[in-house]
Parts: C-alpha cells; structure tokens; sequence
C-alpha cells in the first residue's frame, strides 16, 4: 500500500513539474518504471500519482502509447473540457476581456524590464513579418500578449489569462485544418506536423501592427484607458480577421510593417 506521505510528495512533484513548463501540454510522460527509479518510489506510488492527474483531466493515457500532458492545471482542464470548434469565438471573447484588463494595468505597473521585454517581442514579431515565418511570427506574437498580461503585476489574472489563452490555442488547433499533433518523445512536447490554423500571418496586418505599436506606446507612456482602448482595437481585428475567409488559406502576400 503506498504510504500517504509518499503519495502525496510524488503527486506534488509531478504537478510542479507541469506547472514550471517541464512537461507543456502534448507532452508523453516517461513510463511508471523510469519515473519510479527517478523519484526512489515504487510503480504503484507512480501510477497513483498519474491515476489522480488523469482523472483531474490534466493527462490522458492512451492504450500502447503512454500518457501524455492535455492541461498543466485544473483551470486549463476545465477550460479545455468547455472548450470545442463551434465555442472558438466564445473562448476569445473572454480572453479579450482579459487582455483589455491586464493591458490597462500593465500601463501603471510595467517595470523597466517588462518594458524592454514588450520592445523586444515586438521586434521580433516584425522580423518574422518581413521574414514571412509564420511559426516565429506565432510565437513572438503569443510571447508579447503573455508579456503584457505578466507585466499587469496580477499573478491570478495572468494564470486565468494564460488558461483561457491555451484554451483558444486548443479549439483553434481542433478546426478543419488545424495543426495536428506529430509523434512526441519521452518528456517532450509532440510538434505540430502542420502550421497552427488560422495560418498566422493573416493577423501581419498594417492595422494590427499600429495597435500593437499603440499598445506598447500607451503602457510605455503610464496610460492605461489608451492602452485599454488599444487591446480593444487588436480584439476587434482578430475577431473581423477570424472571420474573415482568407484566415483559413495560406497567405501570399505579406505586407510589411510601416511603424
């Protein structure tokens, strides 16, 4: 019978370890018996930790396969279980709530080097514009989001704001078209074997790159109710891009940023 304490250590340590980003969502787990030898457990300690992780819809086992990570905590778990195609829109009018919010708090209390982290992403963002990688204009641009919500100084908006952000990521992977799920390693994230659907370069926009300028300009300049008003203007745009019917084909024409 595995003891009480024991258990509970090995379900703490796996929970960090989805938590810290050790194991990010589409990551297969190590087997029981590698993760027993490394903890110094048993295999029951092991697959009871998992069974309770499974059944918190923070993993799922697949038969043959192994287990792998579909939520790093119970909120994204309960998102992702809310979550599906026909609800894509639902999920990111919430996350525009959020954004607009953390935006605003953002302007009074951006650090100098939540500042210089937004200057940076954004950059980076405009690199792969010019470059035309939608995956790196992907990443740059999700990075700056969660920059400006971590910037609000509000740990509990930046975990709400983060789950519900998964969560969209999550229905917008699940469309026609969507990225599919490529063979994951032991304690690795499986790759996507297509690009993330709506293809991303849709949102390099001259419009949706001057909100972003403003955006960053407004918490730079300590005015929250502009860069309340800017978030407003991008939530607006992907809402009119989502909808619009060239965001499900792969763009060719790029435009380049003008700011």
């Amino acid at each position: 019978m595995t003891s009480p304490t024991r258990g509970s250590a090995v379900l703490s340590t796996l929970r960090s370890r989805l938590k810290d980003g050790t194991w990010p969502v589409g990551t297969r787990l190590p087997g029981e018996h590698e993760l027993a030898a490394e903890l110094g457990v048993g295999r029951n300690t092991v697959r009871e930790a998992l069974r309770t992780l499974v059944n918190a819809g923070l993993l799922t086992a697949r038969r043959g396969d192994g287990t792998y990570v579909i939520a790093t905590d119970e909120l994204e778990a309960a998102l992702a279980r809310r979550v599906d195609s026909e609800e894509a829109h639902r999920v990111l009018e919430v996350r525009g709530a959020l954004e607009i919010e953390t935006a605003r708090l953002a302007a009074t209390r951006a650090t100098e080097a939540d500042l210089a982290d937004l200057r940076a992403l954004l950059a980076e963002r405009t690199d792969a514009t010019a470059r035309h990688d939608d995956a790196a204009f992907l990443r740059a641009d999700l990075a700056f989001h969660e920059a400006v919500a971590r910037a609000s100084g509000n740990e509990l908006l930046l975990e709400l704001y983060l789950g519900v952000d998964r969560a969209a990521t999550y229905a917008r992977e699940r469309r026609p078209g969507g990225a599919t799920p490529g063979k994951a390693t032991p304690g690795k994230a499986a790759p996507a074997t297509s690009t993330p659907e709506p293809h991303a370069l849709v949102w390099a926009t001259e419009d949706v790159h001057r909100d972003h300028d403003l955006l960053l300009d407004a918490i730079t300049a300590r005015d929250p109710e502009a860069a309340a008003a800017a978030a407003r203007h991008l939530i607006e745009a992907s809402h009119r891009i989502l909808d619009s019917p060239g965001a499900h084909t792969a763009p060719t024409d790029h435009p380049e940023r003008t700011a």
